[in-house]
């Protein structure tokens, strides 16, 4: 089962739309290009708080697949999503 958390000193839980995990062996570093559920306008709605920095995991069970750092953040209310780019420590 695919999964992924954010957070550096206790990672949460992160539900996600989806998510893109790019690279190859020629390249240096690792991406990953996921998508959240975001409503900024009901109260109600928990909004995961993900700022440029932050580190996100994702994982294939166990197994960690991705390490690495949030560098870019977009919201897109229209669709009531908010998309994020992140790379490993090798950018």
């Amino acid at each position: 089962m695919i999964r992924m958390t954010w957070g550096k000193t206790n990672p949460s839980e992160l539900h996600f739309v989806s998510a893109t995990w790019k690279g190859t062996e020629n390249q240096a570093a690792r991406s990953l290009e996921f998508t959240v559920p975001s409503n900024p306008y009901d109260p109600d709605f928990k909004n995961p708080n993900i700022k440029l920095g932050d580190i996100v995991r994702l994982y294939d069970d166990n197994t960690l697949l991705f390490l690495g750092v949030v560098t870019s953040r977009e919201r897109q209310g229209a669709r009531g999503e908010a998309s994020y780019s992140a790379y490993d420590y090798m950018h």
